[in-house]
């Protein structure tokens, strides 16, 4: 699912044995994931409507491996997996960690409106990406190893910055 050809999934994945052929969790498996919607409509002056929206998501954690270095392997020349941390200990499973839950709200605003013409249609909007973060900066946060989830025991899950900011956009839209 990340690669072109089968040579980057061959080296891009934690094992026991490189040569071992046993089932394990997809990196891209999530146990959970929960997502909701809310619509609120409001009519002002009979021509104006503004509708606020709300959308909210939970996911469990991504799966990860724990593994080493295994550059002085007991598999003898590996040359495309040395200096790579993709060894699991004796009795690791591949993937079989679970990292940190993320939770966020989105939210936006629209108001509806004539224009300045019959025919005319007007609108804005405001747009809050992870609303939850604005709110709070311990919210909305995204920790998650990164590609190709193989993590070296005791290292931290790193923040995803750009999932983990809020952004805020608006803007206004005429229609003639």
């Amino acid at each position: 699912m990340t690669s072109s050809v089968a040579f980057s999934n061959y080296q891009n994945r934690a094992f026991f044995d490189p040569q071992e052929d046993v089932r394990s969790t997809s990196n891209y498996s999530i146990e959970d994931r929960f997502s909701a919607t809310a619509n609120w409509r409001k009519t002002f002056a009979d021509k104006i409507f503004a509708t606020l929206s709300l959308y909210g998501s939970y996911n469990s954690g991504r799966p990860f491996s724990y593994s080493y270095n295994g550059t002085s392997d007991p598999y003898g020349f590996t040359p495309f997996l040395d200096f790579r941390d993709n060894v699991l200990a004796a009795g690791d499973e591949r993937n079989g960690e679970e990292g940190a839950s993320w939770t966020k709200v989105d939210m936006r605003i629209n108001v509806d409106f004539p224009g300045f013409m019959e025919d005319h249609q007007a609108s804005a909007f405001l747009v809050i990406d992870n609303l939850t973060n604005l709110l709070n900066d311990d919210w909305g946060i995204l920790d998650q190893h990164n590609f190709p989830r193989t993590v070296v025991r005791g290292d931290d899950e790193p923040r995803i910055g750009d999932a983990s900011r809020y952004e805020i956009s608006f803007g206004v839209k005429y229609s003639f």
